[in-house]
């Protein structure tokens, strides 16, 4: 079947679709001796984009059915506000103290059992009604009661539409796809010193007398991970960390929680360290070969980053944990391999048995999504989870290859979540091995401190100890590395040549996989192999034949020194040291990641990302196990002990969960909001950088700034919200984010003097004074107003803090100013703590209603009405009246979904079309109003191709253009059907009013811009008032998908519709049009150029206006029967204004005799 698909193209929030290699390679790699180059295989620094496909809506697809009665964790919350939620008497859930002493909602309580228990039943009721209501009874995919009250059934759209309907549905949504968006960085961002208990050095990991001063490292404290597995035979997930010591399960000695026991979840089983395990992938089949054994790498590394234990790495013996690397874990299999991704029936299932089980603290979530916090339902359940006392921390999204670091784009904008940026640490993507010749006598200058290029990973036996200074090296009886020609062992060498020592060769003509072959026969334990041309480091590869024993590559000028030193010697020989472990060469710390997505948060006025923290190059724990290849052939295992190195913001957000974890040791008795305040108060700014690793960050970029886990454990003053306040703050509902007791402040609609409280509580043992400041952009500074300079609190009591900001006397010129508010303790050994100040007026931007503006005379002499102009933007809108020229006025402005993705639907005409396959075409409704006959000026569409685009098809390109006729709410036919088009046109691309142009949208992605100019055409449409259908498609080749599927050309989805909702239609395979459900319209301008001239009848009075910021005023439009003539007129007032987008706006008017 040949359907119109639905193309996304998806940006990544990690690296799970990136192999991930030992380490990360960014050197050129070479397989042989430099007759060719081959692909770098080492994980990219920002994943590619994907693909994701999805059928028309005609098909049954998952559905997630929330009902309105609140969840188990939303249960006190709902009643406290709602007395009549109460169900069947039950009571308010209590709380109960955890064994790490933290307050906690007690799922187990009676209270909660019943209050889910009623959910249950009631849930089945609805159930039931919804299949009278189908016709059928759905069968239940996941029911979940504790984060969200919802159940997840099959339905086509149209069948969603009607459940939406039904009594007692909160929503109906297609279940999404989500995409997955460490050794130095626990030391960068502060962990050690909790660790040990006393300050530590910043990157150091490992300390002298670690046991004498042992401090706090997550013990007690349990972190769930919803992301593809673990990798349950890596020593990061084993019950005995790497010094020896036995992790404590806090449930007690073998007691687990959800599918532990289930035979073949796992190599290794759960155990002291994981506690718990879950496949949410495989739970709705009860004949599931269930696993959460991580194939893809990402699990493993976030779970290892967040809690994994302290050990050594196998990649440059470096030691390696996790930042609460004492802490527990709970392992949720939400994202399988491709196409299955991480479906949100998995998230959601996952927070729901975190909260029920009652036993997680924190969870980090290191997958796309976030973007609609009161509607979304895994932003939902994380709310739910938010209340019951775990702390969520998520990725921010990543970018990808081609794809530009656009503000605005910036995932998780939950005010409830961490949100989490991504940076660099001091480590940098290489750990480089050095040699030093010692011997004999006092080798000189040059061979010493030799840099050693590695081989790439998996292709020879990495060193796992130092080579002692007694080794000795001997240099190849055929060496010459000035020969391009040379065959320095193709040939192999005497018996014994090398025998117990490093074998120093040169590079010739045959694959290195031969030559350190030979070298080892001839007894080599190592070999270092010398260029012999001059170039840059490069890796070698020997993937022909992996060597069993270390490889290494020197420069050309490095090779002919050593072999100068050694050749003198008595049989060509010496000793040297190749230390162990390696050195990790440095990178510049604190450069936001070129992937890490910006803010500011779309519609949802709160600072994000919250913070910054280590997200390039860090080496976690990979998979053993693999997917097979690409032809279905399974691939060795990766090896137990397996890491590697990857970036992302899937990276960082571990970071702040082991950081959290960290906190609620020490901490107890800090909510999860408090925790979060903490983290951002103290974390660092100076010195953070954008990407270009010069330009000073700002909030946007990386929130309150980079995390210092150990200075947020010495925070002395938090700010608390509650889950009521973050549910009341939906600004759907009339909320207001900005008003939230957040550690930020951000208003980017500001108009007039605005007061932001915060309040904030001591967490110190005495009473502590403290003083206030603000600093930043000095107009910003200079409007803002705080109700104290300074104030003392009392231990564990609370301080408000008034900001008064006079946005009336910042320049409406739509810039975002920043300043931060500085908290100064009297006593020095405090950290100061700040809250980031976001702040933007915008320009004055005009708007009128209603629109048209209709007058009835009914035999009256005259006829008024009111038009409210309005100011959407700052001070002041300027507005008269002219009555000169045209203006453009739009039946149809649709923008494209321009939010870093690229939804589109198959319209296109096919040259060479299978006979079994069929054209695609969309179609969007638009409607014409007025009483008279329509002249369009200009049409225009966006598309994109994952093949060409028509730009670069060239001017010959067949474009074709058809309006329909409205036929009950959709087109009366389509291209090639019975009913003819009211209006046609076909040309090429570079006919004359034809234009084709590709441009890049806002995040970097290309797409095509088809525009018609109708006068430059010679064209004219003379539309009656009525509702239409546009066609807009080209006749493009066919690339086959399958025998009986074509891919072509996408109509871009738009933010908006105009009414009905789009169509599309594959005449060959169905004989109707299918609603699109997951747009409201498709991208295009429909525009006409009425004239302004007033017609006799027509009066406005009331203008000109000038409106303050958000302000509105009415305009009195009349109409005079005597000018009139007796029939219907339509005619355009045309307002005239400072917007310097729409400086002419026209507003149609009609009027009834």
């Amino acid at each position: 079947m040949n359907t119109p698909m639905l193309k996304k193209m998806v940006l990544l929030s990690c690296a799970l679709a990136a192999p991930a290699l030992p380490v990360a390679i960014a050197a050129p790699v070479r397989s042989d001796d430099g007759m060719r180059d081959v692909p770098v295989q080492a994980v990219p620094l920002h994943p590619a984009p994907n693909v994701r496909n999805t059928t028309d809506d005609a098909a049954p697809s998952r559905y997630i059915v929330r009902l309105e009665a609140p969840s188990v964790a939303a249960y006190n919350r709902a009643v406290a506000a709602m007395p009549t939620l109460r169900a069947e008497g039950i009571g308010a859930i209590p709380t109960r103290r955890t064994g790490a002493g933290r307050e906690r909602l007690d799922t187990q309580a009676p209270e909660a059992r019943r209050y889910a228990d009623y959910l249950q039943r009631e849930q089945a009721a609805a159930v039931a009604r919804i299949g009278r209501a189908l016709g059928a009874a759905p069968t239940v995919a996941h029911a979940f009661s504790y984060a969200l009250n919802a159940v997840v059934i099959e339905l086509t759209a149209d069948q969603a539409a009607q459940v939406r309907r039904l009594a007692g549905v909160a929503s109906v949504q297609r279940e999404r796809r989500w995409l997955p968006a460490t050794d130095v960085g626990p030391g960068f961002i502060g962990a050690p010193s909790l660790w040990w208990g006393q300050p530590a050095a910043q990157d150091t990991l490992f300390a002298n007398g670690f046991d004498a001063v042992e401090g706090m490292a997550g013990d007690g404290i349990v972190i769930g991970t919803i992301d593809s597995g673990y990798n349950s035979a890596s020593p990061s997930f084993q019950a005995v960390d790497g010094d020896g010591r036995p992790i404590v399960n806090p449930l007690g000695a073998g007691v687990y929680l959800g599918q532990c026991g289930v035979p073949g979840i796992s190599d290794r089983g759960c155990n002291a360290k994981v506690i718990g395990v879950y496949d949410l992938i495989n739970s709705g089949s009860a004949s599931a070969p269930y696993s959460v054994e991580d194939r893809q790498a990402h699990g493993s590394h976030t779970a290892s980053t967040a809690a994994g234990n302290r050990r050594r790495s196998p990649l440059g013996g470096v030691g390696m944990a996790g930042v609460a690397p004492r802490a527990n874990l709970v392992v949720f299999y939400a994202c399988g391999p491709a196409p299955v991704f991480c479906p949100e029936s998995a998230t959601v299932g996952s927070v729901d048995r975190a909260v029920a089980d009652g036993v997680v603290d924190v969870l980090n979530y290191s997958l796309t999504g976030g973007l609609s916090p009161w509607d979304d339902n895994t932003s939902l359940a994380f709310l739910a989870a938010t209340e019951a006392g775990i702390f969520v921390a998520a990725a921010g999204g990543n970018t990808g290859p081609g794809v530009l670091q656009s503000a605005g784009l910036v995932n998780h904008v939950e005010p409830w979540v961490t949100t989490v940026a991504a940076g660099s640490h001091t480590g940098g993507a290489t750990f480089q091995a050095r040699l030093d010749l010692t011997g004999p006598g006092q080798p000189p200058a040059p061979t010493r401190g030799i840099a050693l290029t590695g081989a790439v990973p998996g292709t020879d036996r990495p060193a796992t100890g130092p080579f002692p200074a007694t080794t000795p090296v001997v240099l190849s009886p055929q060496f010459n590395a000035a020969d391009l020609t040379g065959s320095d062992g193709c040939s192999g060498y005497p018996a014994g040549t090398f025998a117990g020592a490093i074998a120093l060769v040169s590079r010739g003509t045959c694959p290195f996989a031969d030559k350190v072959a030979a070298a080892v026969n001839a007894g080599a334990i190592a070999a270092v192999i010398a260029n012999n041309r001059t170039e840059g480091t490069f890796v070698p590869d020997l993937s022909a034949g992996p060597a069993t024993v270390p490889v290494f590559m020197v420069l050309q000028e490095d090779g002919l020194a050593l072999a100068a030193f050694l050749g003198a010697q008595a049989g060509r020989a010496g000793t040297g040291a190749i230390p162990y472990p390696h050195v990790r060469l440095p990178t510049p710390a604190d450069v936001l990641g070129t992937y890490s997505l910006l803010g500011p948060a779309p519609a949802v006025d709160v600072v994000k990302p919250d913070l910054l923290a280590p997200g390039s190059f860090i080496l976690a724990a990979v998979n053993n196990r693999t997917l097979p290849d690409g032809n279905g052939n399974p691939v060795p295992g990766r090896g137990a002990d397996a890491v590697g190195i990857q970036s992302g913001t899937s990276m960082a957000s571990p970071h702040v969960a082991g950081a959290a974890a960290l906190l609620m040791q020490r901490h107890p008795d800090w909510s999860p909001a408090e925790i979060k305040s903490a983290l951002m108060m103290t974390a660092h700014e100076d010195g953070l950088t954008k990407s270009d690793g010069t330009t000073p960050s700002d909030p946007f970029d990386r929130g309150a700034g980079r995390i210092d886990v150990a200075r947020a454990a010495r925070a002395g003053l938090v700010l608390d919200a509650t889950g009521a306040q973050f549910a009341a703050a939906d600004p759907a509902s009339g909320g207001d984010p900005a008003r939230l007791n957040l550690a930020s402040i951000q208003d980017l609609a500001c108009g007039s003097t605005r007061r932001f409280t915060r309040t904030l509580r001591s967490t110190l043992p005495a009473a502590q004074g403290w003083s206030l400041a603000v600093t930043g952009d000095p107009a910003l500074v200079a409007g803002i107003a705080a109700g104290t300079t300074g104030f003392t609190v009392a231990s564990q009591a609370q301080q408000a803090i008034d900001l008064d900001i006079a946005c009336d006397q910042l320049p409406a010129d739509g810039a975002v100013r920043y300043a931060r508010l500085v908290l100064t303790a009297a006593d020095p050994a405090l950290p100061a703590l700040h809250l980031p100040i976001a702040i933007r007026v915008p320009p004055p931007r005009i708007a009128a209603a209603p629109a048209p503006l209709g007058l009835v005379l009914a035999g009256q002499p005259q006829a008024t009405a009111v038009l409210t102009v309005s100011n959407l933007g700052g001070p002041t809108l300027v507005v008269d009246r002219t009555v000169s020229g045209t203006a453009p006025y739009g039946w149809a402005q649709q923008p494209i979904q321009d939010d870093g993705t690229l939804y589109g639907y198959g319209d296109a005409e096919f040259i060479d079309l299978p006979p079994t396959a069929s054209h695609q075409y969309s179609a969007d409704d638009f409607l014409v109003t007025g009483h008279a006959p329509v002249d369009l000026a200009t049409i225009q569409i966006t598309g994109h191709s994952l093949q060409q685009t028509l730009t670069s098809m060239g001017p010959n390109a067949a474009l074709h253009w058809r309006i329909f006729a409205d036929a009950g709410g959709i087109p009366a036919d389509h291209p090639g059907g019975s009913i003819p088009p009211v209006w046609h046109f076909d040309a090429t691309a570079g006919s004359p009013g034809v234009s084709v142009t590709e441009v890049r949208n806002s995040t970097g992605l290309m797409v095509d811009v088809a525009h018609l100019d109708l006068a430059a055409a010679g064209l004219h449409t003379a539309l009656p008032p009525g509702r239409y259908w546009l066609m807009v498609y080209p006749t493009v080749p066919c690339t086959p998908l399958s025998p009986i599927s074509c891919d072509g050309w996408n109509w871009s989805g738009s933010t908006e519709g105009n009414g009905e909702g789009p169509v599309q239609r594959a005449p060959s395979i169905s004989g109707t049009w299918t609603r699109i459900t997951t747009v409201p319209g498709l991208t295009m301008t429909i525009e006409s150029r009425p004239a302004c001239a007033a017609p006799a009848w027509l009066g406005a009075t009331g203008l000109p206006l000038g409106l303050a910021a958000f302000a509105d005023a009415g305009v009195t439009v009349t109409a005079g029967a005597a000018a009139l003539g007796g029939v219907p007129a339509t005619a355009y007032l045309c307002l005239q204004s400072n917007d310097a987008v729409t400086p002419l706006l026209p507003v149609q008017v009609n009027v009834q005799p």
